[in-house]
């Protein structure tokens, strides 16, 4: 369901999912609470840009190892 919330579905899938959801009130409601879930996270979610010393001894850790 996750996938079909981010757009990640293919056209034939998206098309099985929508035909499923129009019949089954328990998934329809389901798929409606988690794009609702999404939406909250997206306009509640603050988005910092970490500092360059954190990213640059990342690099160098993973260069390390």
């Amino acid at each position: 369901m996750s996938a079909a919330i981010d757009g990640e579905l293919t056209a034939k899938e998206e098309q099985d999912l929508l035909t499923h959801l129009d019949e089954c009130a328990e998934c329809r409601a389901e798929y409606q609470d988690a794009r609702n879930t999404k939406v909250i996270l997206r306009e509640r979610i603050v988005r910092v840009q970490a500092p360059q010393t954190l990213m640059d001894s990342i690099i160098n850790m993973s260069i390390m190892t």
